[in-house]
């Protein structure tokens, strides 16, 4: 049959024996060279549109698993009018899920309601590459400097495999799975057990569908290697992927700020560049099994040990009305980290109707940090103001313990659902503080000497109860109605010691204290979901009740905060087809201070620079907006259009109160007025056949804050402009490029200073290229281009290396590696404050040779 359209095509799907629609269906359109140009899916009713397809002769297909599919050949002029296949009937096959054969272009993705799927076969990546290799090349899904993922600017929060929950880090699972173990990358909106995306929750999901050869066997390697001024790494590997059981673990030992394994052909971007020398062992493993059909268990646990140590520089400009301070501190520190984490879940899902979490989360953290350094403060005339020495030793233990269960009942009305939620969770640090200062003051006054000892130990706990139910009033029409419960308690008993005349330590009153706070909330909300084809809406009403107590027991006062708040919210979004969407959501929520806002003393380890609590703080009250766009095409381009911008009352800021002598003291205070706005633009796009990903994302953000110096209000404006390019090819296999442009512009002004401007530049160019030559010889090279203009720095950091696979199977590597070549690697932070500017300069890892080899193990995997 032929037909003439002019720019839309339409219809509707049905099953040829009940004659009932068809939602879901594929509807995908060829031209003459069997290159997909269009695609959607067919909605609840079986109904589907396909608008602005180019001119020219197509070749429309539908299909559906377990359904024969059904062709019809379309030719689209300038003198038709629109197309219309009222009634296109799909008939069961029995033995074939598709009777007809599209050859030609595969589409990279596949849109199934919300979630986005791609094909890993799609994107070239090379024998034993890792996984994070092939996400960079998945249009719109980025990585940050913290070697953080977002897919369409969302952050990706949690990561599954086959299904399968890991609940460590998903950063920690790039370099352990492998990129040619992965068939289908999926990635959706994160959801509660209920199946509904939270207001005000944009995080996302990532599920990666394993092969099924890669579900065989155990792979995974062992590698180890040694270089000059005794530099190590060391690192091992295990997948055991099974659909039933999933067992993943790893074990690194380096003294190179890099846990990654000896052998990879990449480099990972350090943007800021990490300070000092770390030296690390880290343990972890994943298990997830089923015990039953309805049980399904997972569990991890890891041992991490660091030591790191530094050379630092940091110079603060602090701002005051009259004029400006300057504090030069030259330290060496030192930190030693010993932590254990371990992680539990239980899902028992009894029937379809049902199902039970429970969750399990313990950790123990001991450190040892100690500090010494010389500094210096000056005027704006360079006259000294004071000079000392100051160190610091801190010793501490922190455990914590959070538990957590989840229940959820779909009744047998459809859409009628009940779900609770109750979590507790305890943490105990315990620290033993040393701190020393000689602080020689100019003008003839007397140096200052503090010998202190202080012995913080802190209680907290959090209880946070959960009530939801959601009743279908029609088919369009949603009623929620829910509750929270939410309770914290803090309880800080510190002792502080003086070094008297005699020789003895004494306690120091002003400083020593028992401490408690309370706070609680009860939330109630109620809320109406309208939903009807491409449109959804949701319109929300809650009260908020929140109550903070402070007690002071030591100086036995107490404060009490009660208040009473609206909260109101509003969502909707419209999807004109499969492949765009636009969004608005707003909300006005209560929030309540950080509980360590309120201890009255914070943290005096500097006595130029005392922070202490404030226990009248109030509880706040934000309003969010969000505005956004999203579209992506079957040509593999995304499109993400957003604007965020949020305004506070009760807002905590910070009061700086300071002398002549240079000393400061700050206290968090309520402020009202700040507000945040900040539109971003993203565009991504994958060209199939050079096979680039090209990827630039612009984010401007606007920020006010206000906070108190010496009692005067001061309006601090900040203004950024962050700009992101990437570029990832692969050429004929034989050559592999990544680049990296980053750009970011700050600025800001305080009203203090009569609207004085500062700014500065950073960018970043980072160009990693990895060549495949014949006899398995690969040669590579990353370059790291860094300008900080606001710390007057630049800097290259280019390094090098050369493997080869000693095997046919490609199954042991050896490398020979050159980290830091021009001896110029440093790190470098710039940061702007509501009352300081400050940059720090630390001592960076500098150049050594390695030479390493690996050792992959594992069944066969797939030609690349």
């Amino acid at each position: 049959m032929q037909l003439f359209a002019q720019r839309e095509i339409s219809g509707t799907v049905y099953e040829k024996d009940s004659r009932q629609p068809l939602p879901g269906a594929s509807v995908l359109l060829y031209n003459e060279r069997s290159v997909l140009k269009a695609q959607t899916l067919s909605d609840n009713k079986g109904n589907f549109e396909l608008k602005n397809p180019p001119l020219g002769n197509y070749r429309l297909v539908v299909n559906f698993i377990g359904y024969k599919s059904e062709m019809n050949t379309v030719i689209i002029t300038e003198k038709t009018k629109k197309i219309n296949l009222d009634y296109v009937q799909l008939a069961r096959n029995s033995i074939k899920l598709n009777s007809i054969e599209i050859k030609g272009e595969k589409s990279l993705f596949s849109i199934r309601k919300d979630t986005i799927e791609f094909d890993a076969n799609q994107f070239y990546t090379h024998a034993n590459a890792s996984l994070n290799n092939l996400l960079q090349k998945l249009p719109g899904l980025t990585i940050d400097a913290n070697g953080n993922y977002f897919f369409q600017g969302k952050p990706i929060k949690e990561l599954y495999i086959d299904g399968k929950p890991v609940l460590q880090d998903p950063k920690r699972l790039m370099e352990i799975v492998k990129a040619d173990m992965i068939s289908k990358v999926q990635i959706t909106d994160k959801k509660n057990l209920g199946g509904v995306v939270e207001p005000g929750n944009d995080a996302k999901v990532l599920n990666l569908t394993i092969r099924k050869e890669a579900r065989k066997g155990i792979t995974g390697n062992l590698g180890a290697g040694y270089g000059t001024d005794d530099r190590y790494a060391a690192n091992a590997t295990m997948n055991m992927l099974r659909e039933d059981k999933m067992l993943i673990g790893m074990v690194n030992l380096n003294n190179i700020n890099n846990g990654r394994e000896p052998g990879a052909n990449t480099e990972f971007t350090n943007i800021t560049g990490i300070p000092g020398v770390i030296k690390a062992l880290t343990g972890f493993t994943q298990m997830n099994f089923d015990i039953t059909p309805e049980i399904k268990v997972s569990g991890s646990l890891m041992q991490n040990n660091t030591n790191a140590s530094n050379n630092e520089t940091t110079e603060r400009q602090n701002i005051f009305r009259e004029a400006n301070t300057f504090y030069t501190n030259n330290a060496y520190r030192e930190q030693n980290t010993h932590s254990t984490q371990a992680n539990l879940r239980v899902d028992y899902t009894p029937d379809q109707n049902n199902k039970l979490t429970f969750a399990l989360d313990a950790s123990r953290r001991k450190n040892l940090n100690t500090s010494y350094g010389n500094y210096v403060t000056t005027n704006d005339k360079k006259d000294t103001i004071n000079n000392g020495i100051i160190r610091n030793a801190d010793s501490s233990i922190q455990k914590n313990i959070t538990t957590n269960v989840d229940y959820v009942h779909q009744f047998k009305k459809q859409g009628r659902m009940l779900s609770a939620n109750i979590a507790f969770g305890a943490n105990w640090n315990y620290s033993y503080q040393y701190n020393f200062n000689f602080n020689n003051i100019s003008n003839d006054i007397k140096p200052d000497t503090i010998n202190q000892q202080v012995q913080p130990k802190i209680y907290s706990s959090i209880l946070d109860a959960r009530l939801s139910y959601r009743e279908p009033l029609s088919k369009s029409w949603l009623l929620i109605l829910a509750y929270n419960l939410n309770q914290t308690f803090t309880r800080n008993r510190q002792y502080a010691y003086a070094y008297d005349k005699m020789g003895y330590y004494a306690l120091v009153d002003s400083l020593s204290y028992h401490f408690q706070n309370k706070t609680l909330s009860h939330n109630i909300m109620t809320g109406l979901n309208f939903s009807k084809g491409r449109f959804q809406a949701g319109l929300y009403a809650g009260v908020a009740f929140n109550d903070i107590n402070s007690n002071n027991k030591t100086a036995k006062e107490t404060i009490r905060n009660r208040q009473a708040n609206f909260e109101p919210g509003l969502q909707f979004s419209y999807k004109p087809d499969n492949y765009k969407t636009f969004s608005f959501n707003y909300s006005g929520r209560s929030f309540r201070p950080d509980p360590n806002y309120f201890w009255p003393v914070a943290n005096i380890q500097n006595p130029l620079y005392i922070q202490l609590g404030n226990p009248d703080l109030k509880p706040g009250y934000m309003h969010s907006l969000s505005l956004n766009y999203t579209s992506i095409s079957i040509s593999n381009t995304t499109f993400v259009a957003a604007v965020d911008g949020s305004y506070s009352r009760n807002a905590v800021s910070t009061a700086i109160y300071a002398d002549s002598l240079g000393r400061q003291v700050s206290i968090p205070v309520n402020v009202n007025g700040n507000y945040a706005i900040s539109p971003n633009i993203l565009l991504s796009t994958r060209l199939k056949k050079p096979g680039i990903t090209l990827t630039g994302m612009s984010r401007f953000t606007h920020n006010k804050s206000i906070s108190l110096v010496n009692s005067i209000s001061n309006t601090t404006r900040t203004y950024t402009f962050d700009n992101m390019l990437t570029a990832v090819m692969t050429c004929k296999e034989i050559l592999e490029t990544s680049v990296v442009l980053l750009h970011t512009y700050t600025g800001n002004k305080y009203s203090i200073q009569n609207e004085s401007y500062s700014d500065f530049l950073k960018y970043n160019i980072f160009v990693n290229v990895s060549t495949y030559l014949p006899w398995d010889i690969n040669l590579g090279s990353a370059v790291n281009y860094s300008v900080n203009t606001g710390a007057k720095q630049k800097y290259t950091l280019l390094d090098a290396w050369v493997s080869r696979y000693l095997t046919r199977s490609k199954a042991l590597k050896a490398k020979l590696y050159v980290y830091d070549i021009l001896r110029q690697n440093r790190s470098l932070l710039t940061t702007f404050n509501e009352t300081y500017r400050e940059t720090i300069q630390s001592t960076a890892l500098q150049q050594y040779f390695m030479f390493s080899l690996t050792y992959y193990y594992g069944p066969h995997k797939r030609t690349p």
